[in-house]
């Protein structure tokens, strides 16, 4: 069967057919009117037989010449139209063939019967074959039968409508799952009868898997905001709570029901601030330290770990050769994705089996990233491949929702791999899964490979990592100004500051605070939340930074929002929530000694 023929081709092989006709009625018409024409005017001019003679010679030489000249004529003319018409079908063939061959979606043409007659490159390139093996193959001899039986009913669907109609058909190419939009439409001959079937076909594939990573992380975006909330307001709680059994548990004597009582809260207190970790984790909402790393080190640094967190049945092997995975990321966030990953599979293998962990390096494209300027991004990549039950798509595409699980009542919290995926994220890669049921599970971390020369980031000491001082608050004589909304939290913390000999200033939010730092005499420190309504720490610290140059100011913080991430470290040390009393005095110290030393530095 031929592709549908140009309306230009067309009218060429009707010249080319009318030619020979034209030509003999001209003929027959010149003839005609010659000889009776001539006839006539022989009688009426001589009636003699020799005379007659000469006139009818003379009339044949003269009919040779004019049909000779009005078939010269007629010919030209016709060849003209002929030589006219045919560039024009070369031109329209070119261009077509162009369209075709040129387009990177597949164009195909089917007969009645199903077989391919015509189809370009990019169609056998999409079919997995060369165009040889697709012409006169049908979609039995490519596909699966199933896919094949698919693909034939839309053909006959198209067939019986008359109109062209749009499909997704998905095929099974090359061993992998390919998704197709298919728009069909019917091919007719001369007659206006149907031929057979025409189509041009895209593959949506990865376009389709763009769009599910995209609603994936919209939707985990909203539950980590939610879950960032809930945790802010959880560790202030928590600070309360937690703190205040402390204060409990330095006033009464060893041994004794109250004390059991109070030590009771502190560690309930304590599982509680590890519950709020794995949210802020998840919500990304930590806060990290990055620096120069490499996965391979990495994970040759926590392989005896693992290996005991897998215990005797299950076999680890590692692939991380030395050097391998250069990245730019928080080596606790790092620590974090893999132990959480070693942890999903072990429970996926009660009955033992292998663990495998691979580093290595890939080429994703930057749209992957959600980067339009650039079209591959270099990663290192951490895999985890396990050998356990597996997962069907329901549970695949829920699994790092936080407080999903699959195992029974009291055998998790469901935060695991909700903490994997928010420390991906935070650290900007993305993770992906295969997984089938019987089959086992496949994670794959793709984080941004680091620019060899790189420059390591310098980071501030955090309150806490410093030596305790030998000099308490009451020796110094120090003003400290409190700003924290939550009334709970303000109140211990002010409590505990008196307890260590601090004078306390209060105020409930960072315009306040301006107006208490007015009304003081002194102030040696301003302990702030970085959070709160009218005036937040870090407008406070800048406020201050501008009339108060060298005042000394700690952080206090339950999370840290998206907004408030941005060059944290700039503005100094940070005191996470929920902290203990011992934390906080610690901070205080910290951040008194550290600005001592720079006053006698400059």
């Amino acid at each position: 069967m031929a592709p549908p023929v140009p309306s230009r081709a067309l009218e060429f092989r009707s010249a080319l057919a009318y030619l020979p006709a034209r030509a003999a009625l001209v003929y027959l018409a010149v003839g005609a009117v010659w000889i009776i024409a001539s006839d006539r005017g022989i009688a009426a001019v001589t009636s003699n037989a020799d005379r007659a003679m000469h006139f009818q010679t003379a009339k044949g030489w003269a009919f040779v010449l004019v049909t000779a000249a009005a078939l010269y004529w007629v010919l030209t003319h016709n060849v003209r139209r002929v030589l006219q018409a045919e560039a024009a079908r070369r031109g329209e063939t070119a261009l077509l063939e162009a369209v075709i061959t040129g387009t990177t979606d597949a164009v195909f043409v089917k007969d009645l019967d199903g077989r391919y007659v015509l189809v370009n490159e990019a169609g056998a390139a999409a079919a997995g074959r060369t165009r040889e093996q697709l012409l006169g193959s049908t979609d039995a001899d490519l596909f699966p039968a199933p896919d094949a039986a698919a693909i034939r009913a839309n053909d006959e669907h198209v067939r019986a409508g008359g109109q062209a109609v749009t499909f997704s058909e998905t095929l099974d190419v090359g061993g992998e799952e390919r998704t197709f939009l298919a728009t069909k439409g019917v091919v007719r001959g001369p007659d206006g009868a149907i031929t057979g079937i025409m189509g041009i076909s895209r593959d949506i594939t990865d376009q389709q898997r763009l769009e599910e990573r995209s609603r994936q992380s919209q939707k985990m975006e909203a539950i980590g905001r939610l879950a960032g909330g809930v945790a802010h307001d959880f560790n202030n709680m928590l600070v309360a709570i937690g703190g205040n059994a402390d204060l409990l548990l330095m006033d009464l004597p060893a041994g004794g029901t109250t004390r059991e009582l109070a030590t009771e809260i502190r560690e309930a207190s304590d599982r509680a601030a590890e519950l709020t970790r794995r949210l802020l984790a998840f919500s990304r909402q930590q806060a990290v330290q990055p620096q120069m790393l490499r996965l391979a080190d990495v994970v040759t640094g926590m392989q005896p770990m693992i290996e005991r967190l897998l215990g005797g049945g299950i076999r680890m092997v590692t692939r991380a050769p030395a050097g391998t995975g250069r990245t730019l990321a928080d080596r606790s966030l790092v620590e974090q994705i893999i132990l959480n990953l070693a942890v999903n599979a072990r429970d996926a293998m009660p009955d033992g089996g292998t663990l495998t962990l691979e580093v290595g390096t890939a080429e994703l494209t930057g749209a992957a990233f959600g980067a339009a300027g650039a079209a591959v991004v270099r990663c290192a990549v951490l895999e985890l491949a396990d050998t356990g039950c597996g997962m069907d798509e329901e549970t695949r595409s829920r699994i790092f929702e936080p407080f999903f699980t699959t195992k029974e009542q009291g055998w998790g919290t469901g935060l695991g791999l909700a903490t994997v995926y928010g420390a991906v994220q935070q650290s900007g890669g993305l993770i992906e899964v295969e997984s089938e049921p019987g089959r086992g599970s496949r994670f794959r971390v793709f984080l941004p490979e680091a620019a060899i020369g790189e420059p390591e980031p310098a980071t501030d000491a955090r309150p806490g990592d410093g030596p305790r001082s030998g000099a308490r608050g009451a020796g110094r004589e120090c003003t400290l100004l409190v700003v924290e909304d939550d009334s709970a939290v303000r109140r211990f913390v002010a409590m505990v500051l008196r307890k260590a000999g601090y004078e306390i200033v209060q105020a409930v939010d960072g315009q306040a605070a301006l107006d208490a730092m007015a009304r003081a005499g002194r102030i040696d420190l301003v302990l702030t939340d970085v959070v709160m309504p009218v005036m937040g720490g870090r407008a406070l610290a800048a406020r201050l930074r501008a009339t108060h140059p060298g005042l000394p100011v700690l952080f206090m913080s339950g999370f840290q929002p998206e907004t408030e991430r941005e060059g944290a470290n700039e503005w100094g040390p940070t005191l996470q929530k929920p902290f203990s009393v011992e934390e906080l005095e610690s901070a205080v110290e910290f951040a008194l000694d550290r600005a001592a030393t720079l006053r006698r530095l400059s």
